[in-house]
């Protein structure tokens, strides 16, 4: 059964109700990385419409070489 643009919307929604009433019911496990906001969350650089999308763009963003920029063009 395919769902319309609406009924999908509305699924979305209960799920992630759903999701954020379990987060708090449970709480966190223990301290660790995943309690501090990403990068580039915590720079003001990304804002999250959904949880764990801060996670996402820092890992397809984050690059091994360092910034560089000449003194001359």
């Amino acid at each position: 059964m395919s769902l319309g643009p609406r009924e999908a919307r509305e699924a979305r929604e209960a799920r992630e109700a759903r999701e954020a009433r379990e987060a708090r019911a449970t709480g966190p496990a223990a301290p660790g990385p995943r309690d501090r906001p990403p990068p580039l969350v915590a720079l003001g650089r990304v804002r999250e419409e959904r949880a764990g999308a801060g996670l996402v763009a820092d890992a397809l963003l984050r690059t091994s070489g360092r910034p560089w920029c000449p003194d001359i063009f």
